[in-house]
């Protein structure tokens, strides 16, 4: 029902022990460690322990190559890693699944196109067309797609006009033609179709030989895409195999690694000797003093919160399970500081009192009509 009573703390430890405390440390609900450049500003020999930080964004290159290629790592033991070398690692890593998803992104293109050319020509079956012989000639324009059946017929209107057409295939609702005039006359015929509705369909250059030559060919061509994308899928997934123990070890490493030099930043240096400074409650400080003087070479000092000018002890409501649940709406605007009141158990009265205790409309009229019925006697 009140602030929770702090004291602050000093562990002081040998400088090269610093990754044994800090990943002892970093891992505590219980201490809240303050930063070194409150001490370091201002104060001679004294030093904050500034180190350069990779391995945060080594984890972010595996988290994001893990999610772009839907890759799911082991758990692994953290150890100490060469970073340059697994900076090396991991970019070998991220251009090999770049290489294979390209290459599956070009043989589903290349699949794609094909079916949809297929699909076209498939309409001029048995039409004894041959593509190499259209597309070589110097002197005509040869246009193929298709038009309304409807329009069909409004070609008689342009008889007189300098072009050839031929219809392949024909229903109820729409042809398959194509057309033939001289280069000169090209601009002029095709937007005489266009007012029919023509809509050309582009042949490929690769497109070659007769319709039923180029559609067999087409085939060969998926039938081969398709096979390599299995070995292609066969490929990454023995690449995985092959590094997936080795990811995961880096991945476990460079998280732990980056959590410890994250932490560095509340280590003060002063000669051969560091230490955090940091608050917590009275019962937790004496156990993390017990628990750390066990070490070799540290030992904890415990000093009253408001010791030392430079820092501001953090505040920790303590509530009964009555009064707990409404200390969000305190945290919502600002917890008190430490040396001020709790308003909790204030909040959860007039909380309880303006919207909590109401009644609606049948109770308020219940009550009225029972306070009318004891004053009418």
């Amino acid at each position: 029902m009140a602030i929770a009573k702090l004291k602050l703390l000093e562990i002081e430890f040998p400088v090269e022990n610093v990754d044994v405390i800090l990943d002892k440390l970093v891992d505590s609900t219980t201490f809240h460690p303050e930063l070194a450049s409150k001490f370091a500003d201002g104060v001679r020999d004294i030093t904050v322990m500034n180190v350069d930080n990779p391995y945060g964004d080594i984890a972010h290159r595996i988290e994001d190559a893990c999610k772009n290629h839907h890759l799911e790592l082991d758990e692994a033991r953290a150890e100490e890693i060469d970073v340059e070398k697994e900076v090396q690692f991991l970019n070998d890593f991220v251009k090999k699944f770049d290489d294979f998803d390209e290459t599956k992104r070009q043989l589903l293109e290349m699949m794609d196109e094909n079916a949809a050319v297929k699909k076209e020509i498939s309409h001029m079956v048995n039409s004894g067309i041959n593509f190499d012989y259209l597309f070589d000639s110097h002197y005509l324009q040869i246009r193929i797609g298709h038009m309304p059946s409807s329009s069909l017929t409004k070609l008689e209107y342009y008889e007189n006009q300098e072009f050839l057409y031929k219809v392949f295939e024909e229903d109820t609702q729409e042809c398959y033609i194509m057309y033939i005039t001289t280069r000169n006359k090209a601009p002029e015929i095709d937007n005489i179709f266009s007012t029919l509705f023509f809509k050309r369909v582009r042949i490929p250059e690769f497109v070659h030989g007769s319709v039923e030559d180029a559609i067999v060919k087409l085939d060969e061509e998926t039938n081969t895409a398709t096979a390599y994308l299995e070995e292609l899928k066969a490929r990454r997934a023995n690449f995985i195999e092959e590094n997936k123990a080795h990811l995961s070890k880096l991945y476990a490493s460079a998280r732990e690694l980056n959590r410890i030099t994250e932490a560095k930043k509340y280590v003060v240096i002063f000669g051969k000797s560091a230490a955090i400074y940091g608050f917590a409650t009275v019962k937790d400080a004496n156990v993390i003093k017990e628990e750390y003087e066990k070490m070799d070479r540290v030992r904890v000092d415990l000093t009253p919160p408001m010791s030392d000018y430079r820092l501001k002890p953090p505040t920790k409501l303590v509530n009964h399970w009555f009064a707990k649940p409404f200390g969000m709406f305190v945290e919502m605007y600002g917890v008190p500081n430490y040396t001020d009141m709790d308003p909790t158990n204030f909040v959860a009265l007039t909380y309880c009192i303006l919207f909590g205790i109401m009644f609606g409309d049948v109770g308020q009229g219940a009550m009225l009509i029972l306070f009318g019925y004891l004053m009418s006697k």
